[in-house]
């Protein structure tokens, strides 16, 4: 069983702290669901990071 503490807390944010630019340029502009189109509202940092850890946890 995996558990959410403060210390995998802090080691994402030392991970953020390290990454701030890449992660600050993969923020993206969400989509308007009807349309598909852009908005003006980017990915929080915090999606970004998760879309981070998915992609480089599932890698074996």
């Amino acid at each position: 069983m995996s558990t959410f503490g403060k210390k995998a807390l802090r080691k994402v944010g030392a991970y953020y702290a390290d990454n701030a630019a890449a992660i600050g340029a993969g923020r993206e502009f969400t989509l308007d669901f009807s349309t598909g189109q852009p908005t003006e509202h980017r990915h929080w940092r915090a999606k970004v990071i998760a879309m981070i850890f998915f992609v480089e946890g599932g890698e074996s």
